[in-house]
């Protein structure tokens, strides 16, 4: 039994677990799409210039501590692996409210907290879990 490791070119998930100098988000991967969960997380970055197709200044304009993202491996095979959240189905696919850390609501094109009312922005995912 091989361990997974994620290859340049895979889908993974990540949860981000920090942020450096506003720019690059640390992430610890925990599954690759259609070939499972990983049992030791592998640690990932994504850099604010492979968030979106846009330019971003600051990477807590697009994702935060917390979140969970669907991104892919475009760079290294061993860790840290680069990711990229470029394209339309790539991104947050679960959030919690900057404020009060409830799960974040997708309503239309945007993220609402139904607790404490607010629109929340990130880069989101087509595939974001939540929807109204």
């Amino acid at each position: 039994n091989t361990p997974l490791v994620p290859r340049v070119g895979d889908t993974v998930y990540a949860e981000v677990t920090g942020t450096r100098n506003s720019i690059i988000a640390k992430t610890e991967i925990f599954m690759i799409e259609k070939k499972g969960i990983i049992h030791t997380p592998f640690s990932g970055i994504v850099h604010c210039a492979d968030v979106s197709s846009t330019y971003v200044k600051d990477i807590h304009d697009v994702m935060r501590i917390g979140d969970i993202i669907r991104a892919k491996v475009i760079g290294r095979n061993s860790p840290p692996f680069l990711l990229s959240t470029t394209g339309i189905d790539y991104g947050v696919v679960l959030a919690k409210c900057n404020y009060c850390l409830k799960p974040l609501i997708l309503r239309d094109n945007y993220l609402y907290c139904t607790n404490c009312r607010r629109i929340i922005r990130r880069k989101i995912s087509s595939l974001y879990i939540l929807k109204r």
